[in-house]
Parts: structure tokens; sequence; C-alpha cells
């Protein structure tokens, strides 16, 4: 019992339940400009992605379209900044993983959109024990290869990953 006591798990951060709940108002103020031209006068990283750049075929329109974009965009955000932590601690994996779990649950739970696999591979990265990373690694698909193999490094995994 006394070990049960002493597990770890973390909560979403303020700053990511801080983005959710912006995104979760995104529908609302999408919707109030989706009859008008607004919406493409946005910045360009925030267009609507070409269908062709899409992994599934977009069957919305307008506001949805919109969300799909910020979503790509958030999670890419998400990815770079990621990449520039120079390590990871066994809790600040950890805490990160809940992070990003809290993120991809309010795309997919709260906007309804399609889950985002970059994100799962993400938080299975750093959630696993530190004895799979090699094969998540390698099985990582969704993530660039680089990068996935950056996590395993920066969670302490040097091992070669190849």
């Amino acid at each position: 019992m006394r070990a049960a006591l002493l597990v770890f798990t973390p909560s979403p951060q303020d700053y990511i339940t801080q983005l959710g709940e912006q995104l979760l108002s995104l529908p609302q103020q999408l919707e109030a400009h989706a009859a008008s031209e607004t919406l493409s006068l946005l910045h360009p990283s925030l267009r609507p992605l070409p269908e062709h750049q899409l992994e599934h075929q977009l069957e919305e329109e307008g506001a949805m379209a919109w969300l799909h974009a910020v979503a790509h965009t958030t999670a890419g955000a998400l990815l770079e900044r990621v990449a520039s932590i120079p390590a990871f601690s066994p809790l600040g994996a950890q805490q990160l993983a809940a992070d990003v779990g809290y993120l991809a649950n309010i795309l997919s739970g709260g906007l309804g959109l399609r889950p985002l696999p970059q994100l799962a591979q993400l938080e299975t990265l750093l959630a696993c024990a530190p004895s799979e990373l090699p094969a998540k690694v390698r099985a990582s698909t969704a993530l660039p290869s680089a990068l996935a193999a950056a996590i395993a490094s920066k969670r302490g995994v040097h091992q070669l990953l190849s």
C-alpha cells in the first residue's frame, strides 16, 4: 500500500489546459465567420490544408476544415517545442506525456477531429518504459525517425536504435 501512495500520476499542466480551453472555444468563433470571406484572410499557416496533404479526405467544410488546420498547426508547434527540449527526466517525460495526451483528447474527443497519429506516437514514446523505447522508435511511423530517435536519446536511451 505504501508503494501505491508514491505512484506519480501527472495531471495536465496549466499551459496545456489553457490551450485546450482556447481550442474548445474555436468552433463558436469560426462558425460566426464561416459564411464570409473572413477565414480566407487568416495567416497562411492556419489555412486549411490542400486535400492532397491530408491523410484522410475531409468531408467537412468551412469551420471544420479550419479546425483541422489549427489541430495540425498546433501539433506541429508542439513537436517543434518537444524537439528543442535538451533532455527529459523520468518525471518530466511522464508529465509531458500527460500534456500530450490531454491535447490529443481535446482535439479528438472535445472537438470531434480525427486522432492525430503524431500525438499518439509522441505520447507513447514519452510514457513507455525505457526498455521498450528502441522497439517503439523502430515501429514509429507518424513521427520523423530523427525525432523519434531523439526522444529516446533525451530519455537516456542511447543504445543503437536501428
